[in-house]
């Protein structure tokens, strides 16, 4: 870490307290000082520890190297106004294990650097610190370097972590086709919960539901269960949850032009979760599905290794993994830049529908997928939004009400068994239809 004084001065009850006192009243040195007293003895493949320009470190034989970064802007990603500073330093880390945990790596080292308004209360500083080498430590991960600057406009931690994982353990968010059951750890919804309770200021929700606030507040990075799955090698494709349900299921499927048919009633939501929406007044599944900051894991498996999951839960130690729905084929219909088909999911043969071809060329629509209700209706995403098609006289007419619909990033139909009709995009969540 840059500016770094040397040895650390001893411990003192003024130095530790810093009653009163910002990080402007401080320094550079003596913050960095501060950051070193909490570090363990450096490990034997550590080289040359934080002093120096940078940090030397030895590779882990026979493994790769997994890299990522990540930063959390105060009043962006967290609210410094009922965040707790250790949780944001927390929080911070774990955004960036939890990507780890989702390529299968095991943490091996972090880098930390911190932009600080200079009305920062050393205390918040401090803890700051606590939560950020304190997860690391806990999970693995020694911080080795980074930089601290001053800034004019709100807290800014940004994190570099480093892991490693054997070439044929590696998971990725390709690889899922259609058939693949879809698991999702823990119990996603918790955390948006949680915020819900912190962000509206409901004291005696917080305290009634605390361990909702502190899924928000303390995700756990699933590091034992990519390194499962991983190691099983059951996994087709995964990654975690930062921005929610829908979000992921998007990336892990709409974006290899997949769909998916998610089951409502298998969501693994709390019954928390379920008390604070039914108080509310806001649907359960819908929330759940819209969430985000839990970081949890979302993966697909084969059909032929759902057994093969009861071991890897076993491996991670009663954490749930829940099977929520099935990978389905809806790359059905494709727009000007490609061949126009549409495939019959009853009887599974592709043919020609000019019928569509021609609604659909209303729109500048380069890529669609068509999923059907069991009304007959056909539902298409394209990269402009969403047409709802209805049966007329043995063709299709476009339902002017829903002819683009939805005007967002990567939209996703979700026709569920109750013949609900959802859309997934690239950060929302629209409930579009119920049945008759």
């Amino acid at each position: 870490m840059r500016g770094d004084p040397g040895p650390a001065p001893p411990v003192t009850p003024a130095t530790q307290q810093a009653a009163g006192q910002t990080v402007a009243d401080l320094g550079e040195h003596a913050l960095i000082a501060r950051l070193r007293r909490r570090l363990s003895p450096a490990p034997d493949w550590l080289i040359v520890d934080i002093g120096d320009d940078a940090a030397v470190y030895e590779p882990v034989r026979n493994r790769l190297e997994v890299i990522t970064t990540d930063a959390i802007v105060d009043g962006v990603h967290v609210d410094l106004r009922f965040v707790p500073a250790a949780a944001a330093g927390h929080r911070a880390v774990a955004v960036n294990l939890s990507d780890l945990a989702a390529m299968g790596a095991r943490p091996r080292l972090l880098t930390l650097s911190l932009a600080l308004p200079p009305g920062l209360p050393v205390a918040d500083f401090d803890a700051l610190l606590d939560g950020a080498v304190g997860l690391g430590a806990r999970c693995g991960a020694r911080l080795v370097g980074g930089n601290i600057t001053r800034t004019p406009g709100p807290l800014v931690v940004d994190v570099t972590a480093v892991g490693s994982v054997h070439r044929r353990r590696v998971l990725r968010r390709a690889g899922a086709r259609a058939g693949d059951h879809i698991f999702v750890s823990g119990s996603p919804g918790d955390a948006r919960a949680g915020l819900s309770l912190l962000a509206s200021g409901d004291a005696e929700g917080a305290a009634r539901w605390p361990e909702l606030v502190a899924r928000y507040l303390h995700p756990e990075p699933r590091i034992r269960l990519g390194e499962a799955l991983g190691t099983a090698g059951v996994a087709t494709a995964a990654l975690d949850l930062s921005d929610g349900l829908a979000d992921g299921l998007a990336r892990l499927t709409g974006d290899y032009g997949l769909g998916c048919r998610i089951d409502a009633a298998s969501l693994p939501i709390s019954e928390a979760a379920r008390a604070v929406w039914h108080r509310r007044g806001a649907d359960a599944a819908a929330e759940t599905v819209a969430g985000g900051d839990d970081y949890e894991l979302l993966f697909t498996v084969r059909p032929r290794d759902l057994r093969r999951v009861a071991a890897v839960a076993r491996a991670c130690e009663g954490l749930a993994i829940t099977n929520i729905g099935v990978v389905e084929n809806t790359v059905i219909l494709s727009g000007a830049r490609g061949d126009r088909r549409f495939f019959n999911e009853a009887t599974g043969d592709w043919s020609e529908r000019p019928d569509l071809a021609r609604l659909l060329g209303r729109s500048s629509a380069w890529l669609a997928r068509v999923r059907n209700d069991s009304r007959g209706n056909l539902w298409a995403t394209h990269n402009e939004g969403i047409v709802k098609f209805t049966p007329k006289n043995g063709a299709f007419d476009i339902d002017e009400s829903s002819y683009d619909l939805i005007n967002d990033r990567y939209p996703v139909v979700h026709v569920l068994p109750d013949n609900q009709v959802w859309i997934s995009a690239s950060r929302s969540l629209y409930h579009v239809e119920s049945p008759a």
